[in-house]
């Protein structure tokens, strides 16, 4: 490399944002605000287009930058992928099955639990992987959604 085109790499390496890492952890409100935000923007149940919009919608609210919008199509599409997997295994659990067993809702709960999981591991690298006031933003909407349904005499789960 010629000796004058080092500062400029070591100038673009310094010019990348690093964000600050995102709380590693999310209350239970917010894992449930991230289970109703990423069913809006990456459902197979809805239509695509609609998935679409609703991908677009999110990304002006929040005035996300382009790579904020990738980063939050990438986590749609494996919420997406992983509500899939979680589905096959609900089915093949109540296949055929007119009463639940113990063990039937036992296992169920635990689908569950691993969606709360997923869904709060994306949550996470999502605000880890945005800028600061797009976390504080995503954050802030969390927040007044719990409330919202707090006042509403909703629980979470």
């Amino acid at each position: 490399m010629r000796p004058f085109l080092r500062p400029f790499w070591a100038l673009c390496l310094l010019s990348i944002p690093a964000y600050p890492q995102a709380t590693a952890t999310l209350t239970v409100g917010q894992v449930g605000y991230f289970v109703s935000f990423f069913d809006r923007i990456g459902s197979a149940d809805i239509n695509p287009v609609i998935v679409g919009n609703n991908e677009m919608t999110v990304e002006r609210i929040f005035d996300m930058n382009p790579a904020e919008s990738a980063t939050l199509h990438s986590a749609a599409q494996t919420f997406r992928g992983t509500m899939a997997e979680l589905r096959q295994s609900e089915n093949s659990i109540v296949a055929g099955k007119l009463v639940l067993t113990d063990a039937d809702r036992s296992s169920l709960a635990q689908l569950v639990q691993r969606r709360d999981q997923s869904v709060s591991s994306l949550a996470v690298s999502l605000l880890a992987a945005v800028r600061p006031e797009t976390a504080a933003r995503l954050l802030a909407d969390a927040q007044a959604t719990i409330k919202l349904r707090a006042a509403k005499g909703v629980q979470v789960q």
